[in-house]
């Protein structure tokens, strides 16, 4: 237990000082001693908290490398384009969090939902706090959930993207994107956020881009539950 200011006062009697003269200034010592010991631990709380700041951010990559395994999906095509993507496998990714833990969105395994952020993207910033709230309650049991934070600049607003989720309460585990965004390229992101459905067999069963209602994320968490297409 860290020790308070008072704790550390001298006692009565103790020798952190001269004897007292007469005249009753047994006082000023003590007092003295205290004013010192309370600026001590002032100047150490500020440090203290100034290094764990230092620390947090300089811990938490907010880009890191990404590993693909499998073949990448061709690029979201716009303007209600036919998606070459659809029925095709998901790549498998593997690289670090935002908090530098190791993770893998797995190709095949289980149904996902993967979904794309960039924290200085309006429509993102939109469209977090509604999933965020939405999300936990109505995804299926059998639906996995990631996010990439990608297209990360340090140069844009609302950076870093960790701060933002973290602000945000999102539920998410959120994978690193590469400073090259490898793992958006790897799913053919042209917009932000982008989502992908995939099924339990790992093939692609819907990619949808721009900002979604509740009813058409739940479509699309249907879709990789059920692997309709």
């Amino acid at each position: 237990m860290a020790k308070t200011a008072t704790d550390r006062v001298p006692r009565a009697g103790g020798r952190s000082g001269p004897p007292a003269s007469a005249g009753g200034r047994r006082w000023v010592v003590p007092v003295v001693a205290l004013a010192v010991v309370l600026l001590a631990g002032a100047v150490a709380i500020g440090a203290s908290a100034l290094g764990r700041n230092a620390g947090t951010d300089a811990a938490q990559p907010q880009r890191a490398p990404v590993t693909v395994t499998g073949e990448a999906l061709p690029p979201m095509p716009s303007g209600g384009a036919a998606d070459a993507a659809i029925g095709q496998p998901a790549p498998s990714l593997q690289g670090t969090t935002l908090t530098g833990e190791p993770i893998t969105v797995p190709g095949a395994g289980k149904a996902k939902l993967v979904m794309f952020l960039a924290h200085w993207c309006p429509h993102c910033q939109k469209e977090v706090p509604i999933l965020t709230d939405y999300l936990p309650d109505n995804t299926p049991a059998d639906v996995e959930l990631y996010s990439i934070a990608t297209a990360t600049d340090s140069s844009l607003p609302n950076y870093p993207p960790v701060a933002w989720l973290d602000r945000e309460g999102w539920p998410v585990v959120t994978m690193a994107d590469s400073e090259s965004n490898t793992a958006g390229q790897a799913y053919g992101v042209t917009g932000y956020p982008m989502f992908v459905a995939v099924d339990a067999a790992g093939n692609v069963v819907a990619r949808r881009s721009g900002e979604l209602s509740t009813a058409e994320v739940q479509s699309m968490l249907d879709a990789a539950a059920s692997g309709a297409q």
